[in-house]
């Protein structure tokens, strides 16, 4: 398909090398010009959902930052990758790094809940002692 498309003369199977389209030139070849940004769209929401859910579950914003910024630059910015492998890497990502990450999470939250407690009681006590003022000129 290689020679086909770009009509450059390439090693084929019959030198055991394999040369793969980015799933851009996948999605043209399979779909053509108007179908071709279907499949790049559902990917691209399907990651946007992931990272979203990362950003929501985790406890803290900070291991939810990293690893869904590890996550989506991975799986977004090498649009060179055929689809198989793109979607092989991304799912990999979310079920090891992500799965640990979450993990990680879980235990540290557990090991400081008395301190996060401890700090929203306090917070939530000094807030209820503080009058609210409204600015000047409003009732």
């Amino acid at each position: 398909m290689v020679r086909k498309y770009s009509g450059v003369w390439v090693a084929g199977e019959d030198q055991l090398t394999d040369i793969a389209f980015g799933y851009a030139a996948e999605s043209y070849i399979d779909f053509g010009v108007p179908m071709m940004f279907v499949p790049m769209f559902i990917w691209s929401a399907f990651i946007g959902v992931a990272i979203a859910s990362i950003l929501r579950v985790f406890r803290h914003r900070d291991i939810a930052v990293a690893v869904s910024t590890v996550i989506a630059w991975l799986s977004l910015y090498l649009f060179e990758r055929s689809w198989a492998k793109t979607i092989g890497l991304t799912g990999t990502m979310l079920i090891y790094a992500g799965g640990l990450s979450f993990v990680l999470d879980m235990l540290w939250f557990e090991k400081f809940r008395n301190v996060y407690v401890k700090d929203l009681s306090e917070a939530s006590d000094s807030m209820a002692e503080t009058p609210l003022r409204l600015p000047a000129g409003s009732k």
